[in-house]
C-alpha cells in the first residue's frame, strides 16, 4: 500500500480508480501513511527515515488534485514533529556510551503561520514533537524569518493568544536589529513553540526536548502561558534535549494551561537550584504555597527527580494509578522511598521503580560494585502491603533489601498487597530462595490474584551465578504448581533511559520490561 501510494504522489494525476471510490474510503487509505493514525499512543519522531517519507507522501498527494488535497491535507496536519531530539547508543562500539544529533531547521515559523491562516487546519492537528535545538532557529535574524515573526507577534498581541511579557527584550528593541542575539532567537523559538500549542485546539500529545539554559524559559511561565488555554492535552513529554537537566516546578505555565493532564513522561528532571526558588510544598500549610498544577494526573514516568522533590510534587495529584519511578543519578542526601510512596496508597494500581545501573563498560570486576553506591543514599522500601489497589509491582533488588540481609521467608509476603497480580523483581544478585518458597506457598489463600512473578537476574561474563541456578530448579516448580506463570529474564546493563518516552528515541527499546511481549526482547 505504502508503494502505491508513494508512485500515486509522484504522478500530478487522479486514477481512474480512485475516482470511483468515495472520499470516507480514500481517507481511510491515505491514513496508512500518518504516523497518528496508525500510532495514536505514540509520541511521533520526525529522526525516522519511515516518519519522514511517509510525511512527505502525504504532503506531494496533496498536490495530485484539488480532491486528493481536500482528503490529505487534514490528515497531514494530524502530527508535527520537528526532528532534532536523537537519542541513542553509538551501535558501532558497545563499550561506548554515546549520542547522535541531527541539527536542521524545523520550519517551526512558518508552520505556525499556516495555523493563523488557516484555523480549520489548526483544529486538526493532535500530535507535537517540539525540540528546542539551535539549528532550528540559527535564521530567525532572516529577514524572511523576522517578518514572520514580526506578524505573529503582533497577531498574537491583537488577539489575546500569547502573553509576550516574558521575553527579556521588548519586541522592538530586538526585532528591529537584524543581528539578533542568540540568547533572543532561543526565546522566540520557545514562544513560538507555544504559540503552535495555544492555536492547536485539539492537542492532545506533545513532546518537548529542550536544549541548556532550560531555566530562562519565560514562555512556560505562569503568567506567560494562559491558564486552560491546552484544554485538551492529555499526554506530555520532556527531556533535555543536552546536557543540562530541567525541572517539573519550571514548567507551571504549561502544566496549568492543561487542565485534562492524565499522563507525563519526564526524563533529567533532577536540577536542584529551580526547586529552591519555589515554595517548598513540605510547607503547604503556609499561606505561600501554590501547589503544581496536575491534580488529574493518572500516570507518572519520571527519571532523576530526587525524592524529596517527588514526595512534593505527588502531594499535588489526588488519584495517581501508574508511577514509575528510575533514577541514575543520586540524591543529595539520604532519601526514604517508603514515605515517597505512602501518599499513593489508596489509589496507585501499577508501580515500577528501579535504580538504572551504569553501562558495563564502566563496571568494576566484582559483580556488586555497580550497586554497592545505592545503599549509601537510598533507603530500601519496606512495605507496599497497605496499598489498597496496588496490582503491578515491578522493583530492582536492592529497592527490596540488601544482599547483606538475610534471605528472610517473610520477606516477600510481608512486603506485597494482597491486591498483587503481577511481580517483578529487577537486577537480583543475591538468593531470594527463601522468600520466593515462601511467596509461592503461601498463594493463592493469601494472595488470591497473584498470576505472573519475573525474575530479572544480569548476566555476568562468566555466566549465570549459582544462586540464580540453585533458585531456578527451585523456586519455580512451587510457583508453576499453584498455577503462577514464573519466568527468568536477563536485565541489561547501561539502558537508554530515554526509551522511557514512547517514540522518542529507535522503535522498540523499552527501559525495563513489563508485558509479557516485552520480555522476549531482553
Amino acid at each position: 500500500m505504502g508503494q502505491l501510494l508513494g508512485t500515486l504522489a509522484l504522478h500530478p494525476r487522479e486514477p481512474t480508480a480512485f475516482a470511483r471510490l468515495p472520499n470516507e474510503m480514500v481517507a481511510k487509505i491515505f491514513e496508512q501513511l500518518c504516523f497518528h493514525c496508525q500510532s495514536p499512543s505514540i509520541f511521533p519522531n520526525a529522526d525516522t527515515d519511515d516518519v519522514r517519507q511517509r510525511k512527505a507522501t502525504l504532503a506531494r498527494l496533496c498536490r495530485v488534485s484539488k480532491r486528493f488535497r481536500a482528503i490529505a491535507e487534514p490528515i497531514l496536519y494530524h502530527y508535527y514533529a520537528t526532528g532534532n531530539c536523537k537519542h541513542f547508543l553509538d551501535d558501532t562500539d558497545p563499550n561506548i556510551r554515546g549520542t547522535r544529533w541531527q541539527g536542521s531547521n524545523d520550519y517551526l515559523l512558518s508552520f505556525a503561520s499556516r495555523l493563523v491562516e488557516r484555523p480549520d487546519l489548526a483544529s486538526k492537528v493532535v500530535s507535537m514533537q517540539l525540540v528546542d535545538h539551535s539549528a532550528a532557529y540559527r535564521k530567525y535574524n532572516e529577514d524572511k524569518n523576522l517578518e514572520l515573526l514580526r506578524a505573529l507577534l503582533k497577531q498574537s498581541e491583537d488577539k489575546h493568544w500569547l502573553s509576550c511579557g516574558g521575553l527579556s527584550q521588548t519586541i522592538e528593541g530586538w526585532l528591529s536589529d537584524s543581528d539578533v542575539l542568540d540568547l533572543w532567537k532561543q526565546e522566540a523559538h520557545r514562544w513560538v513553540m507555544c504559540l503552535v500549542m495555544v492555536l492547536s485546539t485539539n492537542l492532545r500529545n506533545v513532546l518537548i526536548a529542550v536544549d541548556n539554559n532550560y531555566l530562562a524559559f519565560p514562555a512556560f511561565e505562569e503568567k506567560a502561558l494562559p491558564i486552560g488555554r491546552l484544554p485538551s492535552l492529555t499526554h506530555l513529554g520532556m527531556m533535555s534535549c543536552r546536557d543540562t537537566p530541567y525541572h517539573l516546578a519550571a514548567v507551571r505555565g504549561l502544566l496549568a494551561s492543561a487542565p485534562k493532564l492524565e499522563t507525563i513522561y519526564a526524563c533529567d528532571s533532577c536540577h536542584v537550584n529551580v526547586w529552591d526558588s519555589h515554595p517548598q510544598p513540605h510547607r503547604r500549610h503556609n499561606t505561600g504555597y501554590t501547589p503544581i498544577p496536575c491534580a488529574g494526573l493518572k500516570k507518572l514516568v519520571i527519571c532523576d527527580l530526587f525524592p524529596p522533590h517527588l514526595e512534593e510534587f505527588l502531594w499535588s495529584i489526588d488519584g495517581l494509578e501508574e508511577l514509575e519511578y528510575y533514577w541514575k543519578v543520586f540524591p543529595l542526601f539520604r532519601a526514604r522511598l517508603n514515605g515517597v510512596l505512602l501518599q499513593t496508597k489508596d489509589t496507585l494500581k501499577r508501580l515500577c521503580i528501579s535504580f538504572l545501573p551504569c553501562h558495563e563498560s564502566q563496571l568494576g570486576p566484582e559483580p556488586h560494585f555497580w550497586y554497592d553506591i545505592v545503599d549509601v543514599k537510598m533507603d530500601r522500601i519496606e512495605s507496599l502491603a497497605m496499598f489498597s489497589k496496588l496490582e503491578d509491582i515491578a522493583i530492582d533488588f536492592r529497592s527490596l533489601r540488601r544482599e547483606s540481609d538475610e534471605d528472610e521467608d517473610d520477606l516477600l509476603v510481608n512486603f506485597l498487597p494482597k491486591t498483587a497480580r503481577r511481580l517483578r523483581v529487577s537486577y537480583v544478585v543475591d538468593n531470594m530462595t527463601k522468600s520466593l518458597s515462601k511467596l509461592a506457598n503461601t498463594a493463592p489463600d493469601r494472595f488470591p490474584k497473584l498470576e505472573s512473578v519475573v525474575i530479572g537476574v544480569t548476566k555476568w561474563p562468566d555466566g549465570i551465578s549459582d544462586h540464580v541456578a540453585d533458585m531456578r530448579d527451585e523456586v519455580e516448580r512451587l510457583f508453576v504448581n499453584k498455577g503462577i506463570s514464573f519466568a527468568w529474564r536477563e536485565d541489561t546493563f547501561g539502558p537508554c533511559v530515554y526509551t522511557l518516552i514512547p517514540g522518542a528515541t529507535k522503535p522498540g527499546l523499552r527501559l525495563l520490561p513489563w508485558k509479557e511481549e516485552d520480555d522476549s526482547a531482553m
